[in-house]
């Protein structure tokens, strides 16, 4: 059939791509390791063999050293020298310290706390809690109103129906899942393959014969492409005298549907004919009824408005009788209103001399609490003075202690270098055996069966 395809060295480009790791490992180590000198010191690296003490193989150690440049070494010396005098004045004072916390505090020189002020009552001024209620006016005289309903006049409820042709329109296609001549389809794509199949033997001879004058042996990497080229060809011809016979399919049906659509629209409009004379009817019927129905209703109408207008009349009646009652009713709450008046004016008087005796109290409780206020204010200053004084020996030896250092200069950061991954070995032998698989020759092909003779 064709040649034999060679397995890719997967294992050697897995140890190619481990050895590059390797190699771009250490050259990245080098990279992030850059020597710095800054105005305040130096920041260097020193690379010396060494032994990886869990396996045994040579590995490179790294040794960083920082220095301080002259001004700042001195500095830093200097500093380091006064804090040692600071150390040792703190030792002499810490005896005052543990002097002064010796000594319990003393509470009982502090003022005493204030008073708490005295609470006073007021007395609340009687009120006058009711007034005196009027008489009302409850009830009208009842004035007679007709509830009779109007006679009723009758309708007419209902128009003569008229039958319709509800069935649907006699069906004239075809049904979707009958193959509409496919048989004719088949009968013209089987006659152009008649045309074609002589045609692609004769050129299946010549590229034999062609192949054979040029001396190339059959299953030859040559023979094969130029056997693959017509395979491919000649199917695309089948393929595309497949589609012109689907097309042509595709014509007939398309025609016999416009035929079939044509005589489905001719029982449709005769039908909506028929239906529209028979509305027409109906609808002269519904007139009809409903004229006689208006006579009617305006019978009712005349009934209904003379029996209105004899109730408006006693409407009006009983409206006069409201209204002398509401003027009784008015007068009577003008003289609950007055006696109402009265009775908060008193009250308004007894609520304005609460409100001065309970201002007075609220005056003489501010003051009490103002001067206790005062006393607990000296109290705690006074124990404030005594806290200060028990804790400044203290005071004085931690700020003798906590002096500032030299602070030493700091290196810059800087961008280091990205991990670059090794070229991909292991990808380039999978891709190679996947395509010397995917691109060797395949047979079995229906439409290309012609070139088996092609391989006798």
């Amino acid at each position: 059939m064709g040649g034999s395809v060679a397995n890719p060295d997967y294992m050697g480009a897995a140890t190619a791509q481990g050895n590059q790791n390797q190699v771009l490992n250490a050259q990245q180590t080098a990279a992030n390791r850059p020597n710095q000198y800054t105005p305040w010191g130096s920041s260097t690296w020193q690379q010396s063999l060494g032994k990886d003490a869990a396996t045994g193989q040579p590995i490179t150690e790294w040794t960083q050293t920082q220095s301080l440049n002259p001004a700042s070494q001195n500095a830093l010396e200097s500093q380091q020298a006064l804090q040692a005098n600071r150390s040792w004045m703190g030792n002499a004072m810490l005896g005052n310290v543990g002097q002064s916390l010796s000594q319990p505090f003393d509470w009982s020189s502090a003022p005493a706390f204030g008073k708490a002020p005295e609470v006073q009552g007021v007395s609340g001024t009687p009120v006058q809690g009711g007034v005196a209620t009027t008489g009302q006016q409850t009830a009208l005289a009842n004035v007679p109103v007709d509830t009779s309903k109007v006679n009723p006049t009758g309708q007419q409820m209902g128009v003569q129906n008229y039958g319709l042709d509800l069935s649907r329109p006699n069906q004239t296609t075809a049904t979707t899942n009958e193959p509409l001549y496919a048989q004719q389809r088949e009968q013209i794509a089987n006659a152009m393959f008649n045309r074609m199949m002589p045609l692609q033997e004769t050129e299946n001879q010549a590229a034999r014969t062609r192949m054979a004058n040029m001396g190339l042996p059959m299953g030859s990497e040559a023979y094969n492409k130029e056997a693959n080229r017509l395979q491919l060809a000649h199917t695309g011809a089948q393929y595309d005298a497949l589609m012109k016979a689907g097309e042509e399919q595709q014509r007939m049906n398309q025609q016999t549907l416009g035929i079939q659509q044509q005589a489905f629209g001719q029982d449709v409009t005769g039908r909506q004919q028929q239906a529209s004379a028979i509305g027409q009817q109906f609808g002269q019927g519904l007139q009809s009824g409903q004229f006689a129905n208006q006579a009617l209703q305006n019978t009712f109408g005349q009934g209904l408005q003379s029996q209105q207008a004899q109730n408006a009349a006693f409407g009006q009646q009983f409206g006069q009788n409201l209204q002398g009652g509401q003027f009784t009713n008015t007068a009577l709450q003008n003289l609950f209103g007055q006696n109402t008046t009265s009775g908060e004016f008193a009250n308004k008087a007894a609520g304005q001399k609460f409100q001065q005796d309970l201002a007075a109290n609220q005056q003489a409780y501010s003051q009490q609490m103002q001067a206790a206020q005062y006393a607990d204010a000296q109290r705690k200053q006074a124990l404030e003075e005594q806290v200060m004084a028990r804790q400044m020996p203290l005071n004085e030896l931690n700020a003798l202690l906590a002096g500032q250092g030299v602070q030493q200069g700091t290196m810059p950061s800087f961008q280091q270098a990205g991990v670059a991954a090794g070229s991909p070995y292991m990808q380039a032998a999978q891709g190679q055996g996947q395509l010397a698989a995917a691109t060797a020759p395949q047979w079995g092909s229906l439409l290309g069966a012609g070139m088996m003779g092609l391989q006798s």
